[in-house]
């Protein structure tokens, strides 16, 4: 019982590749601005699509997908799941939120990994801790980030600008990256039910292209992608 839904096919979601995204259960974290619930409580009912997309990859013949969730390296079968894509040939792209090096590590060691962007929660313990309601380091970020560039997989950063963010609070972020490394900036959603519903209204407020102009001071090849 691992996958929850599938999109059989996107443009977006795996640079340079038409993929099938696919949502795994389970998340460790609580962010305030994530819109994927179904995924995330243990409330909701769970629904298995483990088979219908397998199915879907074979009669189609599909050879990339991206793994998304809720966050795809808590889930206890993930390793399974990535071993059965790559026995069939697949390309895969992993969505992860940064706070699981030693998986990540393992994905990597057994070559199950072809791209990673991982979401960029803050750029502080204080900021981290307030966003996903958890009690995680930047730190654990920068081990996520030191071993993509030890193994030298392709990856991408990905921020959403849930808050106008300072120059003073990103110097965690700018000390650590290079500057030829891929970073994202993302709106939040706004019109879907949020994890943090009273949330909503500080997102409405933030001034987007402001932050683009910060992290652009910083990092020209800064790229912008609304979610959709």
């Amino acid at each position: 019982m691992i996958v929850a839904d599938f999109e059989p096919v996107s443009l977006n979601d795996f640079p340079g590749r038409i993929a099938t995204v696919v949502f795994i259960h389970g998340c460790n974290l609580l962010c305030r601005f994530c819109y994927n619930r179904e995924l995330v409580l243990k409330n909701f009912a769970y629904v298995d699509k483990t088979k219908e997309f397998f199915k879907f990859l074979k009669e189609n013949g599909i050879k990339s997908v991206a793994i998304t969730g809720g966050e795809p390296l808590f889930h206890p079968n993930i390793f399974e799941f990535l071993y059965e894509l790559k026995g069939d040939g697949i390309e895969t792209k992993l969505d992860t939120n940064g706070f699981s090096s030693k998986k990540l590590k393992i994905a990597l060691d057994e070559k199950l990994l072809d791209y990673v962007a991982v979401d960029v929660k803050g750029f502080s313990d204080e900021e981290i801790k307030y966003i996903t309601r958890c009690n995680l380091k930047f730190r654990y970020f920068a081990d996520t980030y030191r071993l993509l560039k030890k193994y030298g997989v392709p990856f991408e950063l990905r921020i959403t600008v849930w808050r106008d963010f300072q120059k003073e609070t990103l110097k965690n972020f700018f000390m650590l990256i290079d500057s030829n490394d891929k970073v994202v900036l993302q709106k939040p959603i706004v019109d879907k039910p949020l994890l943090d519903k009273r949330f909503e209204s500080q997102l409405k407020r933030i001034d987007f292209e402001r932050n683009v102009e910060v992290f652009m001071s910083y990092f020209p090849k800064t790229k912008v992608r609304n979610i959709l």
